[in-house]
């Protein structure tokens, strides 16, 4: 199975949007970190993007994203390896892919 990172947006307990990033592996849903919400960066993960995508991610003038970018692939190795450890990851929220609506929903565990 691919590497497939999502996105969830909320709001942090100031009132503020976030993004939360999340990775979808054979283990399951992981979480991997969060960052204030800005349009570049939603819009390109929006639909989701493979980890092979952003190896081939071309540099555009957008700063915060090729940040993100830059160290998606070393969160995500992190995130499976702590999940491995551990032998079953622990979420207090799941993220799921509707389908027919193209978008992520929260389920509580």
């Amino acid at each position: 199975m691919k590497d497939r990172i999502g996105i969830v947006s909320e709001l942090n307990k100031h009132g503020k949007e976030i993004l939360k990033f999340y990775v979808h592996c054979d283990l399951g849903y992981l979480w991997l970190f969060n960052k204030p919400k800005t349009k570049g960066v939603y819009d390109y993960f929006a639909n989701g993007k493979s980890v092979s995508e952003l190896y081939k991610h071309k540099y555009r003038n957008n700063e915060t994203l090729n940040k993100i970018v830059d160290r998606l692939p070393a969160h995500v190795k992190y995130a499976k390896q702590m999940a491995m450890e551990v032998n079953e990851p622990v979420l207090s929220i799941v993220c799921t892919y509707n389908e027919k609506k193209r978008e992520y929903m929260e389920l509580t565990v």
